[in-house]
């Protein structure tokens, strides 16, 4: 089979579209000077390697952090074509925040692989911090994501995944404890022509809020 039965969700293409280069000057005019290149963005990178990847068996990968045993044996089982391969990777490696690449410096500039007119409907946990003056990600230090499931086919990805990492900022007004945090988060995304137009990350705010302090009453049960 050549992918779990259960699967319907799916995964895209990413595909590296690179600046051009300005115009050469007008025969006899003055050049101008050229402005400094500031270099490949953390989204050229991973787009690239992703490339790379796709046409690699998945056994032979320089697998990003996230990418957990069980992930890795659904990928390398999957039969998944260059297409979806490539865009697996780059899932992955964004997955892995400041943990890719694996080796070498990390660009300082994140770059995007959003559409102009993305849609992002679900929050995650990055929402938190518009409705509670905290927020998931800037909370948490030593964040990693576990991706433990990634389903791809077509233009979607599914992906869900493990945060782990200590509560050493402010989360739902809590300030941190120095504990460790251990919550669920999924995404469903599809792209067009290597950019993402459409978003739905669903981060379990519930889990999140008690490991943070907070406290769950119910009326009917005595406390």
């Amino acid at each position: 089979m050549r992918r779990p039965a259960t699967a319907l969700i799916a995964a895209t293409a990413l595909v590296f579209c690179a600046a051009a280069a300005p115009p050469d000057a007008a025969p006899g005019s003055a050049r101008a000077p050229a402005a400094a290149s500031k270099g490949p963005t953390v989204a050229d990178l991973i787009t690239q390697a992703a490339i790379v990847a796709s046409r690699t068996d998945p056994a032979k990968w320089d697998w990003p952090a996230a990418a957990s045993p069980e992930v890795r044996k659904q990928i390398a089982e999957g039969g998944y074509n260059q297409e979806e391969l490539r865009n697996i990777f780059i899932t992955l490696a964004r997955s892995s925040g400041p943990s890719w690449p694996n080796s070498g410096p990390r660009p300082a500039e994140a770059g995007s692989l959003n559409a102009p007119n993305a849609v992002f409907v679900g929050r995650g946990f990055r929402g938190l911090e518009a409705f509670y003056g905290s927020n998931g990600y800037g909370g948490v230090e030593g964040r990693v994501n576990k991706v433990d499931t990634l389903i791809a086919h077509g233009d979607t990805v599914f992906i869900s995944w493990i945060i782990d990492g200590r509560h050493t900022g402010k989360l739902f007004g809590f300030p941190g404890t120095g504990k460790q945090l251990n919550v669920r988060e999924s995404s469903i995304t599809r792209y067009k022509d290597g950019l993402v137009t459409y978003a739905n990350p669903i981060g379990d705010d519930l889990a999140l809020y008690t490991q943070a302090g907070g406290k769950i009453s119910f009326p009917d049960k005595a406390q």
